[in-house]
């Protein structure tokens, strides 16, 4: 291929690259280049360069030492592994090497940053204060996410599961089981709280007049405000699941399932034995989006409960708005890149145990 092909080739690419970069890659940067300032309480524009304070204040120092050290000793063994032996043909074993050099760099400068911080933290008192607020937001996100990923999802398989043995009427449930994802976040939320809401709530009305009047109260309570919010995104959120587990489920060949019938396999037999195995891949997936979608609502918690009662709704991206509505650019461009690398690191873990369930 002569360079004038590549050209016409690369010029294809090259819009859609563009795009990804102005929205994506450039973003990303630019926000780790805040992570590392602190705006002036006066102009959000005026920033000062403070390093990894933000970090530090999120983690606490001695925290953020030892993730420094943990990532500085894994470049290191990562490097001298030689995971770069893909690239060591004759024309790219030298860029192997160069990979190789800026990994053991960069996981020596972790390292010995992690051993001057412990040896000027040992003549201070030790004293862990990281940023409770911010984490006890992301433990919230992630009892939702705890929700999503038993409730939301078993809900979402059993009716993949019947919809799927609904030869004739499956398509009109497909479009009714999908129809609350397509309705916006905010408009869910306003519906929900007007129907919540202690006085005078329709939910609690609705109870009072079957005869279930014990059961009534405030939802939006301190007690009970943050399950609800959980429940309330299951409900809305469970039709992603479902069309992608009901698609897994269609690409299972029928003869699998007849010639189990013909060898004597019962349903249960059929279904741990054919149906679990052949969706691995898809329960994986919809896992994978719905950690990715679950911890990363704002949407739903602003307009159902306003991060209230006394931020017991607060979810981490909720937070991350509010510093960011503070002034606070560069701590909540930290706690982003925080929460997007815990993202990651799941996401990962969980493609490499699907890779090694599936073979």
């Amino acid at each position: 291929m002569n360079r004038k092909e590549q050209l016409i080739n690369f010029s294809f690419v090259f819009p859609a690259l563009a795009i990804f970069s102005f929205f994506y890659i450039i973003p990303f940067f630019y926000t780790f280049w805040l992570s590392l300032h602190k705006a002036s309480s006066t102009n959000v524009l005026d920033l000062n360069f403070v390093g990894v304070r933000n970090f530090k204040d999120i983690f606490s120092v001695q925290i953020f030492a030892a993730l420094a050290g943990i990532l500085g000793i894994s470049l290191i063994v990562f490097a001298f592994k030689n995971k770069f032996k893909k690239l060591s043909s004759k024309r790219k074993k030298s860029l192997a090497k160069t990979l190789q050099i800026i990994t053991i760099a960069a996981g020596g400068a972790f390292l010995v940053y992690s051993i001057g911080a412990f040896l000027n933290i040992s003549k201070q008192a030790l004293s862990f204060s990281p940023d409770l607020q911010w984490w006890n937001s992301v433990r919230r996100s992630f009892y939702i996410t705890l929700w999503g990923l038993t409730f939301q999802n078993c809900l979402a398989f059993l009716l993949a599961l019947g919809v799927d043995r609904a030869a004739r009427t499956g398509k009109y449930y497909r479009v009714i089981f999908f129809l609350l994802p397509v309705l916006g976040e905010v408009i869910i939320g306003l519906l929900l709280r007007i129907m919540l809401s202690h006085y005078p709530g329709v939910f609690n009305h609705l109870l009072e007049s079957i005869g279930l009047g014990q059961w009534a109260q405030n939802w939006l309570g301190k007690d009970m405000a943050l399950t609800t919010l959980a429940v309330s995104h299951c409900w809305r959120g469970f039709g992603y699941g479902f069309i992608i587990l009901l698609a897994g489920l269609q690409t299972i060949p029928e003869q699998l399932y007849e010639a189990a019938k013909i060898d004597g396999a019962n349903a249960l037999h059929r279904f741990t034995k054919i149906t679990i195995p052949m969706l691995i891949p898809i329960i994986f997936l919809v896992i994978i989006l719905t950690i990715l979608g679950t911890v990363q609502i704002i949407g739903l918690p602003m307009a159902l409960t306003r991060g209230g009662p006394a931020g017991r709704t607060t979810v981490s991206v909720l937070r991350i708005f509010e510093d960011l509505n503070n002034s606070h650019v560069g701590y909540a461009s930290a706690e982003g890149l925080i929460l997007g690398l815990i993202l990651v690191t799941l996401s990962f873990s969980l493609l490499k145990i699907s890779k090694k369930i599936k073979s």
